[in-house]
């Protein structure tokens, strides 16, 4: 599973991340920290095997491979 988190952070501003789990929780990572505030709208495309996201402050939309690569 992949979710989205932020917070508001007082020395970095705010600090937004993608984070990934297995279904029962465990193996819990963070997948994508860089260039991000404010990260929502998770899409999984399973047949290119991509992630798109979009991010509220930054006002784009970016994908990942599942991999990590190609961002």
């Amino acid at each position: 599973m992949y979710w989205t988190d932020w917070e508001e952070d007082k020395i970095d501003d705010s600090v937004g991340r993608i984070e990934k789990a297995w279904m029962d929780g465990f193996n819990r990572q963070i997948f994508v920290t860089s260039k991000m505030l404010w990260p929502n709208g998770l899409t999984l495309d399973f047949h290119t095997n991509t992630l798109y996201w979009c991010d509220a402050y930054y006002d784009h939309i970016e994908k990942v491979f599942l991999n990590g690569t190609h961002r």
